[in-house]
Order: structure tokens, then sequence, then C-alpha cells
């Protein structure tokens, strides 16, 4: 079994959660698709990837890319929070980030996966969202995990099952279910799971002054009944 979890921004409760989860199935392998920081202001999350080193394998994402290159300009900076998170980074954690590579190309069980923040033609910043036009895509994968536009999904392209893992930290189709990933290469399956962060949500909206109130509105967001994806779990399952 493969855990895959994505943009965790900073969220270092919702992100535990997940992994706590994730460790309960027991993954033989687990992949980390970037964005750990921006948002929330915070480095708890990197520090925890840190520690999992030699465990974790991390992608980069599009936050640390304007980290690395300090492409962050002033208006994003009030949202994004880089400039801050930046100056509080120490050497070591920025060689950690610089070192994560842009995609991870894996053969298993006779599959070709790829492991990504964006999107197969722009692997760090682009955007693939569940209703994105992808019918001209041609590409040799089996399956394409990535992340970064905080909606999870599963979509079946010809012989390619592209799937976005959504959020462990700031999703944007319901604020009250993080999700990562489940992949089981063996079986050929995959599933997303939601589990709540309402009360991780109480504690960001507690932090005045340093979590833009844009980044709270989308945590109040809830989906359509009905329309959630993937399977909702408590932290006791």
């Amino acid at each position: 079994m493969i855990g895959i979890l994505s943009d965790a921004h900073g969220n270092i409760d919702s992100y535990e959660r997940a992994i706590a989860l994730i460790d309960e199935v027991g993954v033989d392998e687990l992949y980390f698709l970037g964005d750990a920081v921006g948002y929330v202001p915070s480095l708890d999350v990197l520090d925890r990837l840190m520690g999992r080193d030699s465990y974790v394998k991390c992608i980069l994402g599009n936050h640390e890319d304007m980290i690395i290159k300090a492409s962050s300009d002033d208006c994003q900076e009030e949202i994004y929070q880089l400039g801050f998170v930046r100056s509080i980074m120490s050497d070591v954690q920025l060689r950690y980030i610089s070192r994560w590579p842009i995609k991870i190309e894996r053969e298993t069980f006779g599959l070709r996966v790829l492991y990504i923040h964006g999107s197969i033609l722009e692997p760090t910043h682009g955007y693939v969202y569940p209703d994105s036009e992808l019918s001209s895509l041609n590409n040799e994968y089996d399956y394409v995990f990535m992340g970064n536009t905080h909606r999870p999904f599963i979509r079946k392209l010809r012989s390619t099952t592209l799937i976005n893992v959504g959020s462990c930290g700031l999703p944007r189709d319901d604020g009250r279910y993080g999700s990562f990933a489940l992949f089981d290469p063996s079986e050929r399956t995959v599933e997303i799971i939601r589990y709540n962060i309402e009360n991780d949500s109480v504690d960001l909206e507690s932090a005045e002054g340093s979590v833009h109130s844009s980044v709270l509105e989308v945590l109040a967001r809830r989906a359509p009944q009905g329309t959630l994806v993937g399977t909702v779990v408590s932290e006791e399952s």
C-alpha cells in the first residue's frame, strides 16, 4: 500500500491527523506532493517531513519553488506569507526543500506511476481541476498523482488514471475535510480518504493576525450535499 498526501500549508494538526490515519493503515511507501508551507506561517510541517526524511519522498510544490526563487510579490505576501516563512527558515531547511525533485517516476507491479505537484505539462505550477479539459492529453503513465488545486478527484482518461489527492491542510471543496490517497498497485485500486479537520480550523481562526481572512473563508466552505469526493473516516477507524 502507498500513501500520498499534499498541500499541508503549515496546518500541522491536520497534517498529523492524516499521518496518523496513514500509519494506522500501514503503508510501504509515503509520498508528499509539495506545499508544506504557505498560507499558515509555520515551519512545523516541514520539520515533521525532515524528521521522516529517510521514509517520506517529497515533491517540490509551487510554494517551495517561490521561496527558493524568492519570486513571491508583495501582493501575494499578505495571503501566502512566504516572505515571512523564508525569514524564519534555516539554511538547512532551505537546502532540504531545494533537493526536492519536480517529479518522481516509478514502475511497480507492471504499472508506470508519476508523482507531481501540478500537472504533467507543468509539474510544479500546473493546475488540474475535476472539470479540466484533458481529452488531448497523451502520456505514458498508468497512474498520475498530483495536488496543487486542493480539490480531490479520480478520473480515467483512456489508459491513464489521474488522481488529485486534494489537500491535507487546506481543502477547497469542503473546508471540514482534509484528504489523502491510498494506492494499492497490486490490486490497481485508489481511494481518496477524507477526515475531519474542523477543530484544526478553529485553532487557525484563533491565531488572529497570522492567517489571512481569505484562508479562513476557504475553511468555511461546504460542499453541496452528496458531492463530497472520497470516503469519510473517523480518527478511531
